[in-house]
């Protein structure tokens, strides 16, 4: 990302100083955005039993009224329990938005951005000998210098977090699956016992 180039009659630009500020607190802005992002995921990943437990008692709901309605002899009551299977199906699609919500957008999206962004750095953060004999400035060293170590530590602790979130989030998708799946194929039982 840094790159540092003399000018053509071997002096140095001021505004390489300024590149190298900019630089340092753009990095500091990543340095804070992946700490929220770490702290935002961790705490969405401990809801992750919840939404499960939600997705389960939607099923065990709709598996008992599918099972009164089999035993209903009225088809009065046999329509309205296909109905309150269809509401109880239409209530695992909102916990579905929310969960899409929740992972793909306010976690997956932000995670993805962070991810390429501290992949396409190639971790040289320049060395201080290096940037005095280019003539950058002692303040602009000084905040480069502790924006470049911030942001090597900060992937290191980002990029294992970052893979255990995506595992996660893959194994709720696939959870998330099998269990429209039995919704559906609850509700459709329910259509055609009427």
């Amino acid at each position: 990302m840094l790159q540092l180039t003399q000018t053509s009659d071997g002096q140095i630009s001021g505004v390489l100083s300024a590149k190298l500020l900019n630089l340092a607190h753009e990095y500091r802005g990543t340095v804070a955005n992946a700490e929220n992002w770490i702290a935002n995921a961790r705490a969405h990943a401990q809801r992750i039993p919840n939404a499960k437990t939600e997705y389960d008692a939607i099923e065990k709901q709709m598996t008992s009224l599918v099972a009164r309605e089999r035993t209903a002899s009225d088809p009065v009551t046999r329509s309205q329990i296909a109905v309150a299977v269809t509401q109880a199906d239409i209530a695992g699609y909102q916990v579905d938005i929310q969960v899409q919500q929740i992972w793909d957008i306010g976690i997956g999206e932000l995670g993805s951005k962070l991810e390429k962004d501290f992949t396409g750095w190639d971790g040289n953060c320049s060395t201080e000998q290096k940037l005095r004999k280019l003539g950058v400035t002692d303040q602009a060293i000084a905040a480069w210098d502790e924006a470049c170590s911030q942001v090597v530590a900060e992937r290191a602790k980002f990029e294992p977090i970052y893979k255990q979130m995506s595992e996660q989030r893959a194994e709720l998708r696939s959870f998330q699956v099998t269990a429209q799946s039995h919704r559906k194929a609850l509700a459709n039982e329910a259509n055609h016992i009427q």
